[in-house]
């Protein structure tokens, strides 16, 4: 009796967070962010029934002098969301704060209620219809400034080297050779970290147990969160951008495990925006810290593109998973602002074409006309000589 050969599952290269033969870690940000954020299609309501989870977000326009640049981008940001799986389109606002004048509850076209998860670069606005996860995201996890007082005589205290300041604030210039470099040295070290690891870093005693070393129990030694709360040692400059220079003590903080992933949606655009600006683009990250601790409560991403600048706050301390199609949003918002900028610079040099194009007719045909006074007054002088 011939037996039936077994099929082989494939698995999606994406979705794969470990190759079983070559053993070796993928090396593609987007594949490690997609296994880390929430994937869930779906949620239950207060009623207990199964509902579909829908997205939708607004790009807020101002009235500033790039008003023109921003509407395009509005049209081209409409456009590229409507791709999304997920999305809904939003058909009426009902209510907005009143003081800053910003969206916090609208209507789909299919009648959902949407509520406000969070606003990003005080123009990009998400929704969603689950309202227990927008509450969740609304909500900013609150952290005592001042530790517990056993922290000190701790062991993961003793053993993490002492912050210098209350803050830490690093600024990079990124440029596509820049990140192209790293990733060619990434590929070359067989996709594994250059240089010491974080624990190794931030560690006095290298010697010492890991798990006395690690963020996670550094944290709990302060006493302020939950003992269910997990933290890794973040990059505020992230590995892929910079490589083995990300691997330094002003670089590192102690956040958590959400926070973390949050990030990376934003590092995924990052690597877009350098590739579509020959001159790079600046980024600033400025971190608020537990006086005397590594420990980050807020991060801020400041990136300046030559056309503006982009502002990303996260919260450090975040204790749930924000969901991927964050970063489709993200990147459609991000997508839309540069295409809408290059389009502008194209029309300008058009302009300025047409414009030296015109002067330099004009100035041809000023030279042709004196050319032909001359030839007249030379001829005329001839004919008297030969009269």
């Amino acid at each position: 009796m011939k037996t039936k050969k077994r099929k082989r599952k494939t698995i999606p290269f994406d979705d794969r967070a470990y190759h079983p033969r070559s053993g070796r870690r993928r090396a593609r940000q987007q594949s490690a962010l997609r296994m880390r954020a929430g994937k869930k299609a779906h949620f239950i309501d207060e009623q207990g029934n199964r509902q579909d989870r829908k997205w939708s977000a607004i790009f807020m326009e101002d009235d500033s002098g790039n008003a023109k640049v921003n509407k395009v981008a509005n049209e081209k940001f409409k456009n590229k969301i409507g791709k999304i799986n997920s999305h809904t389109p939003i058909k009426k606002v009902i209510r907005v704060n009143p003081e800053t004048r910003s969206p916090h509850m609208a209507i789909s076209q299919s009648g959902r209620t949407l509520h406000r998860i969070e606003k990003l670069d005080k123009k990009l606005v998400l929704f969603s219809n689950d309202e227990e996860y927008a509450n969740k995201r609304t909500e900013k996890t609150n952290i005592p400034q001042t530790t517990a007082p056993s922290f000190k005589k701790s062991k993961p205290y003793k053993n993490i080297k002492k912050p210098a300041n209350k803050t830490k604030e690093i600024s990079v210039k990124l440029t596509a050779a820049s990140i192209g470099k790293v990733k060619k040295q990434y590929k070359e070290n067989a996709y594994r970290r250059e240089g010491k690891s974080q624990q190794a870093v931030m560690s006095i005693n290298t010697k010492a147990c890991k798990s006395e070393n690690n963020a996670t129990n550094y944290v709990r030694a302060a006493g302020i969160l939950p003992e269910d709360h997990k933290c890794e040692w973040l990059h505020c400059v992230a590995y892929s951008l910079i490589g083995k220079d990300s691997q330094a003590i002003d670089n590192l903080v102690a956040g958590s495990f959400h926070a973390n992933t949050n990030m990376m949606m934003i590092e995924d655009s990052l690597e877009y925006l350098v590739k579509q600006y020959k001159s790079g683009v600046t980024l600033t990250v400025n971190v608020d810290l537990i006086p005397e601790t590594h420990i980050a409560t807020t991060i801020q991403y400041k990136i300046e593109t030559p056309n503006e600048t982009m502002i990303f706050d996260f919260d450090a301390q975040q204790n749930f998973k924000s969901h991927i199609v964050k970063h489709d949003y993200v990147k459609a918002y991000v997508q839309a602002k540069v295409e809408a900028y290059q389009e502008e610079n194209q029309k300008k040099r058009k302009r300025s074409d047409s414009s030296l194009a015109d002067n330099a007719s004009f100035f041809q045909k000023k030279d042709t006309n004196t050319d032909k006074k001359n030839l007249d007054k030379s001829g005329s002088s001839k004919r008297r000589r030969y009269t």
